[in-house]
């Protein structure tokens, strides 16, 4: 298929790092993915019946199916109509027990706001993982149970063709947004021992803070295994352990599975102890 990717900003992925962002769009080049940026008041033409064509800035390019992905919004019509209390980003606001504003009433999954663990503010977060964690708790505490839902640190994944991108924590406008004294570190280095067959780069940037040293946020890029670098930067943010002990892990190393030197030893050797 002849595909194309048209986006309001001028490279895929706005949410992620700078770095991050112009690798994207040199791998979807790669498997001829024509990235167009910067669009802005496309038009789309139809007959009443089909689809036809899509009109932007002067062109008009004839398209068998256009999909448009315009982002999510928390639906909270009914506590609107209940007139429970609901945050800017339109998601219910609740407490820790997932409460909301009438004691009697919890509500949890994608419509609700979560306190991010990272700058303690409440936030619009719709991920599976969080909904199904905020969902259990809520169903156990409307039974009469007792438990809190903690801060949430946001970790998102993407498989693009044959790489895996992952977010974790913060991007750098959102760092700023929060008022830290933000840094980073960024390295490429091989996912494998690189005489391995499937040996490929990965690339990897930590953001942390300049006073306390601590991780705000990280994207990388690679193979599979940068999930579970995702996962582990999640540990270090959640735990609040700084950067520099990085260095201070055991990492795996056998050929086949993983490289010499793991390139989150790498980023930590370049903040130093």
């Amino acid at each position: 298929m002849e595909t194309s990717l048209l986006d309001k900003e001028p490279a895929p992925l706005p949410g992620a790092e700078e770095e991050t962002r112009r690798l994207i769009l040199e791998l979807l080049k790669e498997k001829d993915v024509n990235f167009i940026g910067g669009i802005t008041n496309p038009v789309f033409k139809d007959d009443g019946r089909n689809f036809l064509s899509l009109k932007y800035e002067g062109r008009v390019i004839p398209y068998e199916l256009v999909i448009t992905a315009v982002g999510f919004e928390p639906n909270s019509s009914l506590a609107f109509s209940s007139k429970l209390r609901v945050g800017k980003s339109g998601g219910i606001i609740v407490d820790q027990k997932l409460k909301t504003s009438d004691p009697n009433i919890y509500s949890a999954g994608d419509c609700i706001e979560v306190i991010n663990r990272i700058t303690g503010r409440p936030e619009y977060i719709p991920l599976a993982t969080i909904a199904r964690y905020s969902g259990h708790l809520a169903g156990e505490n409307a039974a009469g149970g007792n438990s809190f839902m903690t801060p949430v640190i946001k970790n998102v994944a993407l498989k693009i063709f044959n790489k895996s991108f992952v977010q974790v924590g913060l991007n750098s406008n959102e760092a700023a947004g929060a008022g830290f004294n933000a840094s980073s570190v960024a390295a490429v280095a091989p996912n494998l021992v690189k005489v391995m067959p499937g040996a490929q780069n990965t690339f990897g940037k930590i953001l942390f803070d300049r006073d306390s040293k601590y991780i705000l946020g990280a994207n990388f890029l690679g193979g599979n295994e940068v999930i579970g670098y995702g996962d582990l930067i999640s540990v270090f943010i959640k735990n609040r352990i700084k950067i520099s002990e990085l260095i201070n892990i055991n990492m795996n190393y056998t050929p086949p599975l993983s490289p010499f030197i793991n390139i989150l030893s790498i980023l930590g050797r370049k903040i130093g102890r």
